[in-house]
């Protein structure tokens, strides 16, 4: 029996780890659940009397069924941080790992059959140059990438000083969305479901974070939670996740109805104060827009509240009901829904699953 190296003492819990940087075509591999709403590093634990560089040599291949060689040890990294989830729950985490620059083999093609905590494990090729967009561990790997190094770099994270989830878990977010409809009940509850199932879809098939967009299309009309209210909704939203800590919602209350962020072409009546419209304003005005907020404003156009609906009826539809829509915003929406199919490599509709899909 393999004994790895590292202890659990109360609610402490130490690891020394060997992990893995592997670069292909300008994208580094992370691994990822259905369990942990985030991407890891490839690698795990040392065992006791093996070296570190047999050590990653075997996780990598444990993980992706291929037997990498080391090119080079890169970073001593100490990480502390404290966990939310799984069997380090709350505990103060404090892990030493070695990340080895592993050789690159022109292709990013694998044979995983990994599993972890009795569930699958995935593989992900995260582009470089956009990692930022994606909750994945260690922090430092994007800046590590993107720089040029000479010899081995010291690096100390502490994950502990960081605010805790940008956006609640799956079950929190149900159940918030839950919440909201028994205060204003209406088929927006329901529409938001739809959105959160194509906003995950896609996600899943653009190597984005599914779990985050999921929570972020089941919430992104939270602000219909204190009524009727037009463009008050997208400050009546913002101003609600901010006060729980959830700042990627809050900034989806902002972006899914401005995908020019132009306050000016808002598809509905202006019902709010001069502070709140101060607050939208300002707050659009101070985001550049990522690939999420993109891809929920692409969702919340298809979305009705009955199951996936064609983009053209849909904003037909909404036209038809408010009298008007800009035709900036109507054409960046179709520009979208292209930008995702090419990211995807599969028709919109087929991805969603239109023809099939009802909100429960």
């Amino acid at each position: 029996m393999e004994f790895n190296c590292g202890f659990i003492e109360d609610n402490r819990w130490f690891r020394y780890r060997a992990a893995a940087i592997i670069v292909e075509d300008g994208c580094v591999l992370f691994a990822g659940n259905e369990k942990d709403d985030y991407f890891y590093s490839i690698g795990g634990a040392v065992h006791m009397g093996e070296t570190a560089e047999d050590a990653v040599r075997r996780e990598v291949f444990e993980e992706t069924g291929i037997h990498y060689e080391i090119d080079h040890l890169a970073v001593i990294h100490e990480n502390f941080f404290k966990d939310n989830m799984g069997i380090q729950k709350d505990m103060d985490c404090h892990e030493i790992a070695l990340y080895f620059v592993m050789k690159s083999r022109g292709t990013k093609e694998l044979k995983s059959n990994s599993f972890t905590q009795g569930v699958r494990e995935n593989m992900y090729w995260l582009p470089i140059a956009e990692l930022s967009k994606y909750r994945a561990f260690p922090s430092f790997m994007k800046e590590y990438l993107q720089s040029e190094h000479a010899g081995v770099e010291h690096i100390v994270t502490d994950e502990r000083i960081k605010e805790g989830y940008k956006y609640p878990l799956r079950e929190e977010a149900e159940r918030l969305l839950k919440e909201a409809e028994s205060c204003n009940p209406g088929p927006w509850g329901n529409h938001s479901r739809t959105a959160a199932h194509c906003a995950e879809t896609i996600a899943a098939k653009s190597g984005m974070n599914p779990e985050k967009a999921y929570v972020l299309g089941l919430l992104h009309d939270i602000g219909r939670k204190f009524g009727k209210r037009h463009l008050g909704h997208v400050s009546d939203g913002y101003s609600y996740m901010m006060t729980l800590g959830y700042d990627d919602v809050a900034r989806i209350c902002l972006t899914h109805s401005f995908n020019e962020k132009d306050i000016s072409k808002y598809v509905g009546n202006f019902d709010t104060t001069e502070e709140e419209t101060a607050l939208i304003e300002e707050g659009l005005k101070a985001i550049e827009l990522d690939d999420y907020d993109r891809l929920i404003q692409l969702c919340d156009s298809i979305a009705g509240a009955e199951g996936v609906m064609d983009q053209i009826e849909r904003m037909t539809d909404v036209k038809i009901r408010y009298g008007a829509y800009d035709q900036e915003k109507w054409d960046t929406n179709i520009t979208l829904r292209e930008y995702f199919e090419d990211l995807m490599g599969e028709d919109l509709y087929v991805a969603v699953d239109k023809d099939n899909y009802k909100p429960e």
